[in-house]
C-alpha cells in the first residue's frame, strides 16, 4: 500500500483521531480509508442509479433468454473476480466453496427461471 501525507490542522486532527477511537478503528489510518471506502460506494450507487434512470427513458423491451443467460454470466464473473482477489465479500459467510455451490445450483436451472 502506498502512503498519503495529509496535513490536517489541529481540530481536524483530533476530530479524525476521535472519531477513530469512537467508532472502534484501530487507527485514525483506518477510520479514514473507511471513510474513503464508503465514498467510494456513494458514488458508484450514483452512478448505477444515473444509469438507471437513463435506461428507463428508453422504451421497455421484453428480456429473452440470451439476455437472462448474460446477466448470469456477468454476475458469475463479477462475484468469481471479488472473491478471487478476497475483496469486498458480500458476507462472512460467502466462501469460495460456498460460490461454488450457489453457482453449481444457479447453472442448473432453466434460464429465466425464478426461485421460489
Amino acid at each position: 500500500m502506498n502512503a498519503l501525507t495529509v496535513s490536517l490542522s489541529d481540530d481536524a486532527r483530533e476530530f479524525v483521531e476521535s472519531e477513530a477511537t469512537a467508532g472502534g478503528f484501530p487507527s485514525p489510518d483506518s477510520y479514514l480509508q473507511e471513510l474513503i471506502r464508503a465514498e467510494q460506494k456513494r458514488k458508484a450507487r450514483e452512478k448505477v442509479e444515473a444509469m438507471l434512470l437513463e435506461a428507463l427513458k428508453e422504451p421497455a423491451t421484453e428480456m429473452t433468454k440470451a439476455d437472462w443467460a448474460d446477466l448470469r454470466r456477468e454476475l458469475d464473473d463479477r462475484i468469481e473476480a471479488q472473491l478471487l482477489e478476497g475483496l469486498n465479500t458480500p458476507c462472512e459467510d460467502v466462501t469460495p466453496e460456498w460460490w461454488d455451490r450457489f453457482r453449481a445450483e444457479l447453472r442448473s436451472r432453466p434460464v429465466g427461471e425464478v426461485a421460489k
